[in-house]
């Protein structure tokens, strides 16, 4: 008789270890996981860093549309495509042809349909209503 209650703890406690260390793995995967993503993030922030230093004291010349196009890709972080356009802009360092000015109007209006046809196909979400139905105790979600 006394035997199982023994047993029984015993397991618990073994239970016990192996579920903590389990869950200790876990976070160990989830940490691992979180540090590899921040540094990835970082080390992409730090070479676009790098591209714009580069860029910025070597470029002194006027640039097509095509170097340009180029350029601005070559980023992977929204942040400096934005700047790499801003700086163009101000500095007027792209050359004014007719087929720059196309290539800017596809851009822009590119740009455009993807915002208007964004706005048409996302649908507010809907909230999920409790509904009791009387006389059975069940719920319907």
């Amino acid at each position: 008789m006394l035997l199982m209650p023994m047993l029984l703890y015993i397991l618990s406690i073994l239970n016990f270890f192996f579920f903590t260390r389990f869950m200790l793995s876990l976070t160990l995967i989830e940490i691992l996981l979180f540090t590899f993503a921040v540094i990835r993030r970082g080390c992409r922030y730090l070479r676009d860093r790098w591209q714009w230093h580069v860029w910025s004291v070597e470029r002194k010349k006027l640039m097509t549309y095509r170097e340009f196009w180029k350029a601005v890709n070559s980023y992977r972080t929204t942040q400096y495509r934005t700047k790499m356009i801003r700086v163009v802009r101000e500095q007027a360092i792209l050359v004014t042809t007719g087929k720059t000015e196309d290539f800017l109007r596809k851009i822009v209006w590119g740009i455009q349909e993807k915002k208007l046809t964004g706005e048409e196909t996302s649908k507010p979400k809907k909230k999920k209503r409790l509904v009791v139905l009387k006389g059975t105790g069940q719920y319907h979600g």
